[in-house]
């Protein structure tokens, strides 16, 4: 079922962990219509698995990756929906998706498993 509002029906105006389970839903929907998966992670690892010819490129993103930009849009969203309320609370961003670096509200990301293996090298230094 790829009903968006089925899905969707409460994103942006309800930021529970409900909300953010049936976004992750829908997303596994999207890319693989008819899925019985709920997570990306199951339909990451099907695809994987089970697929003949499958590159990294093409499979869906990790689950953090798709926490942190369902976050993220549920952030974007609240802030739309509530633009023009008087009496909202707003979200805190750094709780949905964003850091603050060098005072500027950026994107997380998650880790480049790459960069974290190569952080974990110690080379031997030169002496001369």
């Amino acid at each position: 079922m790829t009903n968006p509002e089925h899905y969707l029906e409460h994103f942006g105006t309800k930021t529970d962990q409900s909300t953010i389970d049936k976004a992750e839903e829908y997303l596994t929907q999207v890319l693989k219509k008819g899925t019985n998966f709920k997570k990306m992670h199951q339909l990451r690892n099907e695809l994987y698995n089970h697929s003949k010819s499958v590159s990294l490129q093409q499979l869906p993103p990790t689950n953090s990756a798709t926490r942190l930009h369902i976050l993220r849009a549920v952030y974007a969203t609240n802030e739309m929906v509530s633009l023009l309320s008087t009496t909202r609370d707003r979200l805190d961003p750094t709780q949905y998706g964003f850091e603050e670096v060098d005072d500027l509200l950026t994107s997380k990301m998650e880790p480049n498993p790459t960069q974290y293996l190569k952080s974990l090298l110690v080379l031997p230094t030169a002496t001369v």
